[in-house]
């Protein structure tokens, strides 16, 4: 057997391994979606991010991370995955989300709160900057990280540390974009007729059977993202159901309380 040979001790030969940790970074694919804590939990709206390391975004794979939202029961992510829609009691995410403290963290670091206002999450693909971990605020009697309840029925401590951004690196990714989200909600248009409609009206047909007649907003999340777990577009289509105009245009009808039944 060949001896074996010990490893380089030249920093530039060391690798990136388990959670990353006070490195800058680029972040990649950002997005609001349904994360179920890979099986460990029901589906829960959350923004994902993937945290790339190395010169021009090109080093090591990609670790994706999510930062915490609220309830499947009062958001759900938009079609696009730019903006988190609510759907439920709480009009705003609260202060005790893993959302909260992601974003308190992008404005002391400097993003403008114009920026932050928009609702939008675009402005952060390809931005450039450090990040740590850290411990949230506390939650009431709960440790940092809060409690999370399993699938089998136990609850579970989250790891306490949560990513947030200590620095920003020019160039701003938002300068590019002035302008660019009001373009597009002008333009925007209701769909009646593509894969991603036929996708969505199958969705909440399957629901409205299932219900006995009739669905609620409040289920989708749930319920329909069950059916559709394995689809490449399944935030889209999640996004259409939950926009009346969409409902209307393709053969359903809204109650004021969110019910949804087959237009007459």
């Amino acid at each position: 057997m060949a001896e074996r040979k010990g490893a380089s001790l030249n920093p530039k030969d060391f690798i990136t391994g388990g959670l990353l940790d006070d490195v800058d970074v680029t972040l990649k694919k950002v997005m609001f979606e349904m994360f179920d804590y890979e099986g460990k939990s029901d589906p829960a709206p959350s923004l994902g991010i993937d945290l790339v390391t190395g010169d021009e975004g090109e080093g090591d794979k990609p670790y994706r991370n999510h930062w915490s939202v609220g309830g499947a029961e009062n958001w759900v992510p938009s079609d696009d995955g730019m903006e988190i829609i609510p759907i439920g009691k709480d009009t705003m995410p609260r202060k005790t989300s893993n959302l909260f403290f992601l974003v308190t963290s992008l404005l002391e670091a400097g993003v403008p709160e114009s920026v932050l206002d928009s609702g939008r999450i675009d402005f952060l693909e390809g931005l450039k900057c450090h990040i740590i971990r850290k411990d949230p605020p506390k939650r009431g009697n709960l440790p940092a990280g809060g409690m999370r309840r399993g699938r089998d029925g136990k609850d579970y401590e989250k790891d306490g540390k949560v990513y947030a951004v200590s620095k920003i690196y020019e160039p701003y990714p938002w300068d590019s974009k002035k302008g660019a989200t009001k373009a597009a909600k002008k333009d925007e248009k209701v769909s009646t007729g593509s894969d991603l409609d036929s996708k969505a009206k199958a969705v909440l047909v399957q629901l409205i059977a299932e219900g006995g007649g009739k669905t609620s907003k409040k289920e989708i999340p749930t319920k329909g993202f069950a059916l559709i777990q394995a689809d490449a577009d399944k935030n889209k289509v999640l996004g259409l159901l939950f926009k009346d105009a969409w409902m209307t245009a393709n053969g359903f009808a809204v109650d004021s309380d969110g019910t949804i039944t087959l237009a007459a």
